[in-house]
C-alpha cells in the first residue's frame, strides 16, 4: 500500500484534489457571504417596497370609493396638486 501512495501520479492526484477542495471552499465562502451581505437584504428591501406600494394602492382605492377627489388624495399622500391646463 505504501508503494502505491509513493507513486508520483498518486501524489499529484492527492495534491490536485486537496487544491480543488480548498479553492472550492474559498469560492463557496465568497458566494455565500456575498449573498448574505448584499443580495439577501436587497431582496428583502424589494419585497418591502412592493408590499408598501400595494398597501398605498389599496388605500387610494378606498379613498376613491369614499368620494375623495384626485387632488385631495394627492394632498393626503404629500404629492403636489395636479395642474389644470
Amino acid at each position: 500500500m505504501d508503494k502505491f501512495n509513493s507513486q508520483p501520479l498518486v501524489k499529484s492526484a492527492k495534491a490536485w484534489a486537496w487544491w480543488s477542495f480548498k479553492k472550492g471552499g474559498d469560492i463557496t465562502w465568497i458566494i455565500s457571504t456575498t449573498v448574505s451581505v448584499v443580495i439577501f437584504p436587497l431582496v428583502l428591501s424589494m419585497q418591502y417596497d412592493v408590499a408598501f406600494a400595494e398597501q398605498e394602492r389599496a388605500q387610494v382605492q378606498q379613498w376613491q370609493q369614499q368620494g375623495y377627489t384626485q387632488a385631495q388624495i394627492n394632498q393626503m399622500l404629500g404629492m403636489p396638486p395636479q395642474q389644470t391646463q
